[in-house]
């Protein structure tokens, strides 16, 4: 299963301002999938975005996304969606896979990886 994220900002013109694939998921083993995100000086190229996975570590970084325009309570980040997709002419062996959440958090400030990594092998331990 692949993973791939998409980013919407700017939302008066509706665009998709951020698509990128971060690359596959191992079937039959758990990971974590760390996003980061810093918005933007309003009307700057400055924002950032930074993807991890506690297995392999950073994925993606970049620190020159416009993600905003206006400095307003509107252009703050205010919700977060996971949506799973299965696509192609097969989703799966019979009975269809799964896929499974142990969690999600958002917070301020960046994860500690060593956590991360812990929660990870014990979840896989159990698996």
């Amino acid at each position: 299963m692949s993973i791939h994220s998409y980013f919407y900002a700017n939302m008066d013109d509706g665009k998709i301002r951020h698509s990128r694939p971060l690359g596959s998921l191992k079937k039959g083993t758990w990971t974590a999938y760390v996003e980061c995100l810093k918005l933007n000086t309003p009307g700057q190229a400055d924002g950032g975005l930074f993807y991890a996975t506690a297995d392999d570590g950073p994925v993606l970084s970049e620190n020159d996304i416009p993600w905003r325009d206006k400095d307003v309570p509107e252009s703050m980040i205010r919700e977060m969606w996971i949506d799973v997709f299965c696509g192609g002419t097969s989703c799966g062996p019979n009975p269809p896979g799964t896929i499974s959440f142990a969690g999600a958090t958002v917070t301020k400030g960046l994860p500690d990886m060593k956590d991360i990594k812990a929660e990870i092998a014990r979840l896989n331990r159990q698996s």
